[in-house]
């Protein structure tokens, strides 16, 4: 079964940490930017809370969506949600990887955008892959000049701390970025580096933590990284990159 059939669109962890992201980290990076998103079925707080502090009064919003049955409940769902940005949100489908040539998208929105929400929730390996092909492509966008973000999301199962490390360094190579340490250990180390975060929430109830992550490389590109660890189904790992 995939992880986006079994996993809990409100669990606790998950609701944690992406308000946390959208609600603390996205607001406070003061990006105003058109947005493509994968929402899943969490549309109604993606509606509400999410998108408005992404688009502001200057953008637009696409939520992509590949499962057909999934998509009619999206479409079906959004027309129950009061939002007074019902036109600037747009529901299509089709795959988040090649958005850009999806027409319907172009039609809506100038691309690629400067703010991408992968939340696939497949593994680690192959959402990195994904990530790198999409992050070569925004970061061409108003190089040095204004601000992107892209969050992953993803699940670590079966898979070492350090794996996933190379993994998101080979997702951080276009933009000539490296992780060296999590929360101050070197991700070489064998350690568990994902000890010694910073608590969002309960522990009992889905361990959302927060981590900070330390990078060398383009100074021109003013890349920040943070990390969150919580459990929905699988241990997971979202990953938010901010950067110029």
């Amino acid at each position: 079964m995939e992880y986006s059939e079994k996993y809990n669109p409100n669990g606790i962890g998950l609701r944690t940490v992406y308000d946390h992201i959208y609600l603390k980290e996205v607001s406070e990076y003061r990006i105003q930017s058109n947005m493509v998103a994968v929402s899943g079925e969490s549309i109604d707080v993606y509606v509400k809370s999410y998108i408005p502090k992404v688009i502001t009064t200057v953008g637009k919003a696409i939520i992509m969506e590949l499962n057909y049955s999934r998509l009619r409940r999206l479409k079906a769902n959004i027309k129950k949600i009061s939002s007074k940005l019902h036109n600037k949100i747009k529901i299509v489908g089709g795959n988040v990887v090649t958005y850009v040539d999806n027409p319907m998208v172009k039609r809506f929105v100038k691309t690629p955008v400067r703010f991408l929400d992968l939340g696939l929730g497949i593994g680690m390996k192959d959402l990195s892959e994904i990530a790198r092909l999409m992050l070569h492509g925004q970061q061409k966008v108003a190089k040095h000049r204004m601000k992107k973000v892209i969050i992953l999301d993803g699940s670590r199962r079966k898979k070492t701390d350090l794996q996933c490390m190379k993994y998101l360094n080979n997702f951080l190579a276009p933009i000539k970025q490296e992780i060296t340490h999590i929360n101050g250990v070197s991700i070489n180390s064998k350690r568990y580096l994902f000890h010694n975060g910073l608590e969002l929430g309960k522990l009992s109830e889905g361990h959302p933590m927060q981590h900070t992550v330390t990078l060398k490389g383009d100074v021109n590109r003013k890349a920040m990284v943070t990390m969150y660890t919580y459990t929905n189904g699988n241990a997971m790992l979202t990953t938010v990159l901010k950067y110029k």
